[in-house]
């Protein structure tokens, strides 16, 4: 991924960068798609297109809405005749308020065995309700209660061995097919939640006992944990309850991604 700005490409010359890149891509083990990440000057992004990149990005989210669209506009109708993707930059959203959160909820689902995360079935299986399995290394009794993707069926275990599991519903899957982990999302990937709260959606209200209550400790409060006098406290601290006013104001996003550290 490259930063488009211009004080980037100008230093190094798009020919420089996209030499490394693409010399760098070609000797990764792994696919590698060239990106240009957030340029602000759509001749820049049709340099990049020249330099067969994949993807490029087209930010004009400081500039009006309809100038914002031009530039955008510019840059698809010379990128997609290429095979070469666009991505646009918007900005900001007249009265939405974006929040990151390192508290919103991921479904994670753990490892099926110490040593994999996956596991494999061990012989194919018609409309069974017992499956063996190996690729890991697995305790008896391990699973149980765990959820597993076998074939397109997502089924709880009921009992295991090392070597074998017990779910509470017939699958059928082929030889070596891959088992995941089931609590989350497909082939056992995270997957991420995103809120969007509407207008109304929510609103607070007083609970008993709760409201705003004032906090004083004096010099020596604490006891022997202050035996000398010399700590004292002011603060201050709410309680209040959200209540959800309108179900059809909110709405729970989730999505999941293929990207793995």
């Amino acid at each position: 991924m490259l930063a488009g700005v211009p004080k980037v490409t100008n230093a190094l010359t798009m020919d420089t960068v996209a030499a490394m890149a693409h010399s760098l891509a070609d000797n990764a083990k792994v696919p590698v798609y060239l990106h240009l990440d957030h340029s602000t000057d759509p001749q820049i992004c049709k340099d990049a297109c020249d330099h067969h990149f994949d993807t490029v990005m087209i930010d004009g989210s400081k500039e009006s809405l309809e100038r914002n669209i031009e530039m955008t506009a510019d840059v698809v109708s010379y990128a997609h005749p290429r095979g070469i993707f666009v991505e646009g930059e918007i900005g900001k959203i007249e009265g939405c308020r974006f929040v990151e959160s390192t508290e919103a909820k991921i479904f994670h689902a753990e490892d099926l065995a110490a040593d994999s995360r996956t596991l494999l079935a061990n012989g194919a299986v018609s409309s069974k309700t017992t499956v063996a399995f190996d690729g890991g290394t697995v305790k008896s009794g391990a699973l149980v209660g765990r959820q597993v993707l076998i074939g397109n069926a997502c089924v709880t275990v009921t009992a295991n061995t090392a070597n074998s599991m017990t779910v509470d519903a017939a699958v059928t899957a082929e030889d070596n097919a891959i088992i995941y982990p089931g609590e989350a999302g497909a082939q056992g990937r995270d997957v991420y939640v995103t809120l969007v709260l509407g207008a109304d959606g929510y609103g607070t209200t007083e609970i008993t006992g709760g409201g705003l209550e004032h906090i004083v400790k004096q010099l020596g409060s604490a006891g022997t944990g202050d035996p000398l006098n010399q700590r004292a406290s002011v603060g201050w601290k709410a309680t209040k309850v959200a209540v959800r006013l309108d179900d059809s104001a909110i709405r729970r996003i989730e999505t999941c991604s293929t990207y793995t550290e």
